[in-house]
């Protein structure tokens, strides 16, 4: 079976980022998968399968103060009995934010602020899917990171602001026996219905 990350078709069993190639099979994340979800200072919008299976989450963001404990954030949690070290997710967010961080790399008031995945690395085979993304990195103005803190004119959060950003993101997970997943926190950050993120298209290597 083939599936679509970021616009790109991929075989089920063969992941390729940076030329490496893992031999493992692709699962789908739905909602009996999940241990919990963090939502500092955020509202809830669902929590469920869609109509697709793939579990997905929303929330508004309520604070928009900067620094702890102002911060805000979405993290969803794997549960710990299901093996897996690598996760893709799409990531669509709404508002905007001059610091923030995507799985991990800083922002949100967890209780974990790495959502016990590794540090963005594209040369440990992390990938963020510049070119197939939607208002955000396939702009070439804005640099492809996983976070950061700035007013900067290459800082995509701070533009496009009233639309739907999407992207796809691939990462390491860090401790194999602590809860983990995709996480994306903000700090001096817009708020309320039209300031949101929504965590979709989960798959566990």
């Amino acid at each position: 079976m083939s599936i679509i990350i970021g616009g790109n078709t991929i075989d089920g069993t063969t992941v390729t980022p940076d030329g490496s190639i893992y031999k493992r099979t692709l699962r789908r994340v739905t909602a009996d998968m999940i241990d919990s979800y963090e939502i500092p200072n955020s509202t809830l919008v669902y929590s469920q399968n869609d109509s697709n299976g793939f579990y997905t989450i929303k929330a508004y963001h309520n604070s928009g103060g900067c620094g702890n404990p102002a911060e805000s954030g979405v993290w969803v949690k794997i549960k710990t009995s299901i093996p897996w070290s690598r996760v893709v997710c799409d990531f669509t967010v709404k508002g905007s934010a001059a610091c923030w961080g995507f799985n991990g790399n800083g922002f949100g008031s967890f209780t974990d602020p790495s959502g016990n995945l590794q540090s963005y690395s594209t040369a440990s085979g992390d990938i963020i899917f510049g070119p197939d993304a939607i208002n955000a990195f396939e702009n070439t103005a804005y640099t492809i990171k996983a976070s950061a803190c700035d007013n900067d004119a290459n800082n995509f959060m701070r533009f496009n602001t009233t639309v739907d950003r999407t992207f796809t993101m691939f990462s390491r997970r860090n401790n194999l026996s602590n809860l983990a997943g995709p996480l994306h926190g903000r700090s001096c950050n817009s708020t309320g219905v039209d300031s949101y993120t929504i965590i979709s298209n989960i798959f566990i290597i």
